[in-house]
């Protein structure tokens, strides 16, 4: 029986053995597939997601939609693992779906859950999923105080982010600086703090206490398998994204990767 290591809780050495088994099955799918899925399993967003997916850290993976019929073919391939809800183009595990719906009956509190599978409740869930940021943030594997956060928050963040796009409009360097991926989200918000500051307290004197500090603090989390809103102290160090690191590591899938990718014998799109 392992013993926890030094820094290393009985909880997290599970969850990297859960992740080593999800390698195993990621590997095995990975076989199977011809060059061209295989180069969707290893780059790019969607195949991240998928990772993080076999690695049992999101019960829910995102699929590009430029890549259609190439996801339509890597979902069948995935049938034994995850079900795929072709209306909203996601693979969704069902046991790691299923452990996300039953602990927060506050969110997904459906009567029905308990007289029906979870793949039948998630076919009728898909056509009302992004009407609740809730659910969908969950599912996605986000964590909750940040999608507590953004869904509290959503409409106050929509209606500052348009007005500074607008206010912003004819400034050439601060659209390159707000609208250039190689500064983006973050950059943007760290060079600009004080001017949003001041466009808050006079265009949204009304926003309260938390919703300013939200807008002043809220980030990008863009990591692998991840990409969500999240505010507070340093939401880039957080727990959930120190998790997610120490996951792909350790479990050895950053590994398989770097390997397959080596050896593939189509160039990264």
């Amino acid at each position: 029986m392992a013993t926890p290591e030094a820094g290393n809780s009985i909880e997290e050495i599970a969850q990297i053995e859960r992740a080593k088994s999800g390698v195993l099955r990621f590997s095995e799918v990975f076989s199977k597939a011809d060059p061209e899925l295989q180069q969707v399993l290893l780059f790019g967003r969607a195949g991240r997601e998928i990772q993080a997916l076999f690695l049992r850290i999101k019960p829910m993976a995102e699929l590009n939609s430029a890549e259609d019929l190439r996801n339509d073919r890597v979902a069948e391939l995935l049938a034994d693992d995850a079900w795929y809800l072709s209306k909203r183009r996601r693979l969704i595990d069902l046991k790691q779906a299923q452990t996300v719906i039953t602990a927060n009956p506050d969110i997904f509190p459906d009567p029905q859950l308990a007289d029906e599978s979870i793949r039948d409740y998630l076919k009728r869930f898909q056509f009302e999923a992004d009407t609740d940021p809730k659910k969908v943030g969950l599912l996605f594997g986000f964590p909750k105080e940040a999608v507590m956060q953004y869904a509290e928050h959503q409409a106050r963040v929509n209606e500052v982010t348009l007005f500074i796009e607008e206010y912003y409009h004819y400034d050439e360097q601060i659209r390159i600086d707000l609208f250039d991926e190689n500064i983006g989200f973050n950059q943007f918000r760290d060079k600009h703090r004080e001017e949003i500051r001041a466009i808050l307290r006079r265009e949204f004197p009304y926003a309260t206490p938390e919703e300013v500090d939200y807008l002043l603090t809220a980030r990008l989390v863009d990591i692998p398998g991840f990409r969500y809103i999240a505010s507070g102290p340093d939401p880039l160090n957080s727990p959930h994204v120190q998790m997610v690191y120490r996951v792909f590591e350790e479990s050895g899938m950053n590994s398989f990767v770097r390997s397959a990718r080596e050896g593939h014998p189509i160039d990264r799109p």
